[in-house]
């Protein structure tokens, strides 16, 4: 993996003389074009790295200007640390080819990192803006221990805070590239690496986040020398449990473990450190030479397996990355293709593989580039053009359902008839479906304004008026509420596109809810569907709510440019109280912080630190109150919360009759990207055809029974009276 750490020029000098020698443990090189223009190459002398550390040259000359307010900012350290079994095979067993294959992967990674993301400031004519350099000056050094002096190889890089511009000016070193880029230099840095290893003739097993480890080396000695990783580990359960966390996700908390986890360094002499580790190996049952003998065996097996399995090209990756991500994104940059395809070929293909790969793509058209950063596929090019053609296709090409003078004469005796009393809103955006010659308008509802209710009297007026009105949404939630409140008739997109249309005279209009939601080839599916049935379609949902989860926000988009004609409705109905009006109006204008700040001054948030306390006050508020609702954003939580709240209605008395146990199947809830990967699946998963022609029918059942990693494809046998069908499915 790798790690970003900002450093100041205090403290790297700290480090470098007075801490441990941390940094100086190791002799350190100088790496970058950068440091080649100043005249850096070999060895790491302790007074020019100091001075370098302040912006200065060898020589003690300013070359960028310190920061006057504080402490200059040093540049970052860049922490490349190899998969605990290679630390195993290099340090443990002492293999300095392995030490090399290290830090030949981290070179070829700073030298990506230098050719691509090294920037500098500069003002023209008043506008300032990045400009490339292509030059870096970079301090390696490479270490061996962790913090509890397990194995532990790793390079720290410390990218100085300075790059020569063109106009041959030295100024501060840019970072937004580099930090936007993070995951993608870890994982240039892990398929360099693996396909190091992988000439000096071991084999690697990776998984679906690209990370991997080498075959042989047993878990047993892996999850015993990582010491350090169980700290970490144990304090991102504990960060998690304190809920002061609750935005940041896994990396982020990684990241704060790590410092929160540290414990001081060790001065020991790495003859004692090593003689340890034989001890600790011989307590274990293993020896040198059995780790390495036992690595390269299981490397030989992979090859000559390896013969006879389906090859994969570095093209098929790149476009299987591209699928994968457009699943979730119409637009997309190279260095996200880049990322995802190499978390697919780790131990197969080199980032620089992979950008050739792109740029051949991209050659034949099969990678289309929108601007300067923002590319996309044919394929979602046509989906979303399709989209929008439709759309305009549809301007002026109805009668409208009914005129404005008689849309509320019949609103009005719809108010008549059940009582209600539509808002402004509700009446302004009934007017619009009913008098659109569009056959395709959109309503974009912000929450709380009351589209349900809009829904009923719409259904209303336009089945007295003959037509007929069908509903349809993203999620079986709002399908069956619309069903419910509105009384439409309704089902999910995904059974709509999965049946056929029956042949019918009927005028329809179909009202896709949740419309915000629906990515671009779900939208472009269903509108031919609503074509071939010459159905009217209105579009309802909230772009300020929810995004579309696969590729394509096609509802915010077609809003935007105005090729879809939209009415909006934006006063609250729902909360009567009015500091939940307010409170839903700053959350609608996205002033997330004041809603908060507003609860918080009401007395309305309660913060109980304590998870133990936590829950059992969750639970008796539950069991108490009929009105309670609990919302957790851990499976795990919510598993607890529901046995302790059972629990306590059983002492309670409250729960009558004989308990049953329930066998139920729980999603592993795959992203789009994941589904690809084969190290996402288990023996003994189920999976489902979304689409006929995989193994069977849409809907078929079948059994995971063998994943093959090499060709990212798993076996599977139909779920039928018995197990005799066998398919092999590419998960490219």
């Amino acid at each position: 993996m790798m790690s970003i750490t900002t450093v100041s020029a205090g403290q790297a000098a700290h480090y470098y003389s007075e801490k441990d020698n941390y940094y100086a443990r190791s002799s350190g090189q100088w790496h970058g074009k950068g440091a080649d223009t100043l005249g850096l190459s070999g060895g790491i002398e302790k007074d020019v790295f100091e001075h370098l550390l302040y912006g200065r040259d060898a020589d003690g000359k300013e070359l960028v200007e310190s920061n006057s307010k504080g402490d200059h900012r040093a540049g970052v350290d860049l922490t490349f640390s190899a998969p605990k079994s290679v630390s195993i095979l290099g340090e443990i067993t002492n293999d300095s080819n392995v030490r090399e294959a290290h830090e030949k992967a981290v070179s070829a990674t700073l030298n990506y990192l230098e050719k691509n993301f090294a920037q500098a400031r500069q003002t023209v004519d008043g506008v300032t803006e990045r400009v490339d350099t292509g030059n870096l000056v970079i301090a390696k050094f490479q270490h061996d221990t962790s913090r509890e002096l397990d194995p532990q190889l790793h390079t720290h890089a410390v990218v100085m805070n300075m790059t020569k511009r063109v106009d041959g000016e030295w100024r501060a070193l840019s970072n937004e590239e580099l930090y936007t880029n993070k995951m993608l230099l870890g994982q240039a840095y892990r398929n360099e690496l693996a396909a190091n290893l992988k000439e000096l003739g071991y084999n690697i097993h990776n998984d679906h986040k690209g990370l991997f480890e080498v075959e042989g080396v047993d878990q047993i000695l892996i999850e015993h020398f990582s010491r350090r990783s169980e700290q970490i580990a144990e304090k991102v359960a504990e960060l998690k449990e304190s809920g002061r966390y609750l935005n940041a996700d896994d990396q982020k908390l990684r990241e704060i473990a790590t410092l929160g986890s540290r414990s001081a360094k060790k001065d020991v002499a790495m003859e004692v450190v090593r003689e340890s580790w034989q001890e600790r190996l011989c307590e274990q049952g293993y020896s040198k030479e059995h780790i390495q003998k036992a690595a390269l065996e299981a490397g030989i097996q992979s090859r000559e397996a390896g013969k006879h399995e389906h090859s994969l090209t570095v093209n098929d990756y790149m476009a299987m990355s591209l699928k994968s991500i457009t699943e979730q994104e119409s637009v997309l940059t190279r260095q996200q293709a880049l990322r995802e395809a190499a978390k697919l070929s780790v131990g197969r293909y080199r980032i620089s593989d992979l950008e050739q790969s792109f740029d051949s793509l991209q050659r034949d058209g099969k990678i289309i580039q929108l601007e300067s950063k923002a590319y996309t596929t044919p394929e979602m090019l046509v989906i979303e053009k399709d989209i929008v053609e439709k759309v305009f296709k549809g301007r002026d090409a109805i009668q409208p359902a009914l005129s404005e003078i008689h849309a509320n004469a019949a609103l009005d005796a719809w108010e008549k008839s059940t009582g209600l009393t539509l808002t402004y809103d509700q009446r302004k955006a009934s007017l619009h479906i009913f008098t659109a010659n569009d056959r395709i308008v959109g309503v974009q509802g912000d929450a709380g304004t009351g589209k349900t209710a809009l829904l009923a009297a719409v259904k209303d007026v336009l089945e007295e008026k003959g037509l007929t009105v069908k509903g349809y949404a993203f999620t079986g939630k709002a399908a069956e509420e619309m069903q419910k409140g509105a009384g439409i008739k309704s089902q999910t997109l995904h059974s709509a596109l999965s049946s056929d249309n029956p042949v019918t005279n009927e005028k329809q209009v179909w009202i896709v809810d949740e419309a915000s939601l629906v990515g671009s080839r779900q939208l472009g599916n269903f509108l031919q569907k609503a074509e071939r049935s010459d159905a009217r379609l209105v579009m309802v949902g909230d772009t300020k709510q929810l995004q579309a989860i696969e590729a394509g926000r096609m509802f915010h988009k077609l809003q935007e440019t105005g090729a879809m004609k939209t009415v909006s409705m934006s006063t609250v109905i729902r909360q009567k109280e009015e500091t939940y009006l307010e409170l839903v109006e700053n959350v609608s204008a996205k002033r997330i912080d004041q809603a908060f700040n507003n609860l918080e001054k009401q007395g309305r948030i309660t913060e109980i630190p304590d998870s133990q306390e936590r829950f059992k006050a969750m639970v008796n508020d539950y069991v108490e109150r009929k009105d309670a609702v609990i919302v957790t954003a851990r499976n795990a939580d919510r598993n607890d919360l529901n046995t302790a709240i059972r629990q306590e209605l059983k002492e309670q008395e409250r729960l009558n009759g004989d308990e049953h146990t329930y066998i139920v199947r729980e999603s592993k809830s795959l992203s789009p990207i994941n589904r690809h990967f084969a190290n996402s699946y288990d023996a003994g998963d189920l999976v489902f055809a979304r689409k006929a022609g995989i193994f069977g029918r849409a809907g078929a059942e079948a059994r995971v029974i063998d994943i093959n990693v090499g060709n990212h494809s798993i076996t599977v046998e139909r779920i039928n009276n018995n197990y005799e069908e066998q398919h092999v499915t590419y998960l490219n």
